[in-house]
């Protein structure tokens, strides 16, 4: 009768009250059950959290980039490396300082539009242009440009950011910039 107290139960003579270590053990294990399921949930709801994040940043900035092209009538482009995402102006991704007909010079300073994102360090991020079938991934020297017109229009594509054996897939819409359909598989 250990970790039993010495008062008495009611209604049984002799009897103390308390619990068993029987009673005790079944307790733990319960605990230990509960609170390892929810240490799983954590750890996997992080995962879906970080490429939701991820998601929502790469709209963000696409949104500001369709916007600043229409409103300040450049060309903008979201630039994809393999761990960051940038806005810039057109002519800035490929050193040309020029205007569109009819914009203001890229040397003002873009104040309408600017952000960059970078990806957590396991995070990789592919893409696809509307005619392709597979993912492309972007190489350690490569940069991938995405064009925003000041008509408005954009090349549809689809953005993918893995992490680790989670994923999630945007596919923007050419009119809006915005995003078209989600997909995401978070173990």
């Amino acid at each position: 009768m250990l970790f039993q107290t010495i008062l008495p139960r009611k209604g049984v003579p002799g009897a103390s009250a308390g619990f068993t270590l029987l009673e005790l053990a079944i307790v733990m294990v319960i605990l230990v059950i509960v609170s390892g399921g929810a240490i799983g949930l954590f750890v996997m709801s992080s995962a879906s959290r970080k490429l939701k994040r991820a998601g929502a940043e790469i709209e963000v900035l696409a949104k500001r980039a369709h916007t600043a092209a229409v409103t300040r009538q450049t060309p903008y482009a979201l630039v994809f490396t393999p761990r960051h995402v940038e806005l810039r102006t057109l002519a800035a991704t490929s050193g040309n300082n020029q205007a569109a007909p009819g914009g203001q010079p890229d040397d003002q300073p873009a104040k309408v539009a600017s952000g960059s994102f970078d990806l957590d360090g396991d995070m990789t991020l592919k893409f696809r242009h509307w005619s392709d079938k597979d993912w492309r991934e972007i190489g350690d020297k490569d940069a991938y440009v995405w064009r925003f017109d000041p008509d408005g229009l954009c090349e549809p594509i689809s953005v993918r950011v893995e992490y680790g054996s989670d994923w999630l897939e945007e596919s923007f819409h050419p009119l809006t910039g915005g995003v078209k359909s989600v997909n995401m598989e978070a173990k």
